[in-house]
């Protein structure tokens, strides 16, 4: 009878992986079909700026980000998965954009520090993965610029309204006031500015999964 009870709560877990992956597998399809990069980061990143785009992938957002900040800028472009950033610079290489990107792979539990703040960062459909969000926004604030904003995007398929205005409120609470609610398609969407005094960490960042965001075989983790 244990036994039983064993393997149905095993056959059950697989059938909830299944369906998470097969969830993931839909947003990265649909996410090339419904967003227009340049468009949505066009308002928000200016030649010569700094920009960040966490949780890269393949380079989705961060290949649009690196012709909207020339002449002058960059794109930190970070990931958790080093095949993935190998395959964002293997892309990057095919085009004039190379020179504008710097790759970072972070670690499981902290973003890591960049050289330079940034005046700008993506967090696109990344936040839905954090477990601790409040630590997440924290070393967000830490490489952002006084001044700095951040375009926080996460997928209503995901997400519910109420569970969205509460990584919003965690988001001020590292330091950060609202200032608009952008429209992104199937999405819900933040500009925030870094406003606040020096975040202090409590304890380390983790998160729930790690999937590239623009991978044919994961979404973002970080």
């Amino acid at each position: 009878m244990i036994a039983m009870e064993c393997f149905e709560r095993l056959r059950q877990t697989i059938n909830r992986l299944r369906l998470r992956r097969l969830c993931r597998i839909f947003e990265h399809h649909l996410h090339h079909l419904i967003h227009n990069a340049e468009r949505i980061l066009k308002p928000h990143v200016n030649p010569g700026m700094t920009v960040v785009d966490i949780g890269c992938g393949t380079g989705y957002f961060t290949l649009a980000m690196a012709k909207l900040v020339a002449p002058g800028g960059k794109v930190i472009a970070i990931d958790l998965h080093e095949e993935v950033l190998a395959a964002l610079g293997r892309r990057a290489c095919e085009t004039i954009l190379s020179d504008r990107i710097v790759l970072h792979h972070c670690w499981p539990d902290r973003i890591g520090m960049v050289k330079d703040p940034a005046d700008f960062i993506l967090v696109f459909w990344v936040a839905c993965e954090v477990r601790d969000k409040v630590n997440f926004f924290g070393q967000v604030f830490d490489i952002t610029k006084p001044g700095g904003r951040i375009l926080l995007v996460e997928p209503k398929l995901r997400v519910t309204r109420r569970r969205f205005r509460k990584t919003v409120e965690m988001c001020q609470a590292a330091g950060f006031r609202l200032l608009g609610e952008p429209a992104v398609a199937l999405s819900h969407a933040v500009r925030m500015e870094k406003s606040g005094s020096a975040w202090n960490p409590r304890r380390p960042v983790s998160f729930e999964s790690a999937w590239g965001r623009d991978s044919d075989q994961q979404k973002t983790g970080l």
